[in-house]
């Protein structure tokens, strides 16, 4: 009598002959077909799970990054100005070294990554952003700090607009929610920059805020290396892509961000300075205060973004700014009174609409230029940035050591993000219909 495993080898045997003699059961052929797809599929899909999320948490960690370093450096200002005996306008040449040539790059470095690929210049940012930390931390004079401020504006501006455009190439059927993904993460750090920047401060001084990016990047930086997607290059290599974009269309969006962050930045400027000086609070204190007016753009982002692709981005950005334009009059009624619920409350109206008006205006740009998403991101970045580096400067010298100006400027924000949200509002009108 045969063993079982003799049974099983002739059963399997005379299936083989019966498949080639074509001796097959009724529905074999649709069976074996359905099996190879569900295979196949199943195959696709874990190696999408398994490549878009390293993708999406490394591109998202440098919008991160970029934007900590912006926050958790406004709370060491003070500290920074002590420690290397500077006045309130060296600490805006502090601010300004980084905003500034991140503004004017940025356009030309998403130009460059549409042509030649924008990978490259991702992972070349992070090191030369990781390097110029390092003489930041190491300064012993503001000349130095301001020197190593500008290599990391640069690096910034190469690195910044390749995020969102890979994120895009990566999903281009959830545009609305993929920029809502990025807003968020990279909202996180407008949260963590204060709290982390009081906590680094207040525990091992003003350097330590710099020294903080070494262990972001080498995190952020191991999981681009070992990617595999590279973007595609056009089919074109003569084609300028920042001369194809519609320019007329770019520019309500990029007028818009613009006008955001030179009010955002300019009152974080100015706010910092007041907690700090005028209300003598600790770095750490300063930058708690500061969270409610923060938490909401990372909570925000994602929400934002499934509303910006069911109303449109111009309908979403004027509520997003009318929202933030009723904080900034609450700021600036309350801004002069020792902290309290007011303060508090309004602080966490401007953030909210902060948050709905980020990814807004971000897919406004995009969708005016979809074919070049990484010039249209820097375009919106370089607008933004710009318009920032312009705020702290301007708040900063309208302000200077009389921080009892700080209320009219915070009510010549809520002016502008009034007005703005008028014309947002007026160009919806004007907008295609949004398919629901």
């Amino acid at each position: 009598m045969p063993s079982g495993r003799g049974r099983v080898s002739g059963r399997r045997t005379r299936r083989r002959r019966g498949r080639a003699r074509g001796l097959r059961w009724p529905g074999w052929s649709s069976f074996e077909r359905t099996s190879r797809t569900l295979r196949r599929a199943l195959k696709c899909s874990r190696r999408r799970i398994v490549g878009m999320w390293p993708l999406r948490i490394a591109l998202c960690g440098g919008y991160f990054l970029v934007l900590l370093d912006v926050t958790v450096v406004n709370v060491a200002l003070p500290e920074l100005g002590a420690g290397l005996g500077t006045s309130s306008y060296g600490l805006a040449w502090v601010v300004d070294a980084y905003t500034a040539p991140l503004a004017v790059l940025l356009l030309v470095a998403g130009a460059l990554g549409d042509r030649y690929g924008h990978r490259r210049f991702v992972l070349w940012g992070y090191v030369g952003f990781g390097a110029a930390s390092v003489v930041c931390a190491l300064a012993q004079a503001l000349p130095m700090v301001i020197a190593g401020r500008a290599i990391q504006g640069v690096c910034a501006a190469f690195m910044l607009p390749g995020t969102l455009a890979l994120l895009i190439a990566a999903a281009p059927d959830e545009r609305g929610r993929t920029v809502g993904l990025w807003a968020a993460v990279g909202g996180a750090a407008l949260p963590a920059g204060p709290l982390l920047g009081g906590v680094l401060v207040d525990l091992a001084g003003w350097r330590a805020v710099f020294w903080l990016n070494v262990p972001f990047i080498a995190a952020a930086l191991l999981p681009i290396v070992k990617l595999r997607e590279r973007p595609k290059k056009p089919a074109n290599r003569r084609l300028r892509p920042a001369l194809s974009v519609p320019v007329r269309a770019l520019v309500p969006a990029c007028a818009v961000a613009g006008v955001m962050n030179f009010c955002a930045l300019g009152a974080l400027f100015v706010l910092t300075q007041v907690f700090q000086t005028a209300h003598h609070l600790r770095p750490l204190a300063a930058g708690l205060l500061l969270l409610p007016a923060m938490l909401p753009l990372p909570v925000l982002g994602a929400p934002a973004g499934r509303l910006t692709d069911r109303l449109g981005p111009w309908r979403t950005s004027a509520a997003g700014l009318t929202i933030a334009a009723t904080g900034f009059a609450g700021l600036a009624v309350t801004v002069g009174s020792p902290p309290g619920p007011a303060l508090l409350g309004s602080l966490a109206v401007w953030g909210v609409g902060l948050g709905v008006l980020t990814p807004a205006i971000v897919s406004a740009a995009l969708q005016a230029a979809p074919v070049v998403p990484g010039t249209a991101s820097g375009a919106s970045n370089t607008a933004r940035q710009a318009g920032g580096a312009l705020g702290v400067a301007t708040f900063g010298a309208v302000v200077g050591a009389d921080l009892t100006r700080a209320p009219w400027v915070l009510a010549g924000a809520a002016l502008a993000f009034a007005l703005a949200a008028a014309y947002c509002w007026r160009r919806n009108r004007d907008a295609l219909p949004v398919r629901r």
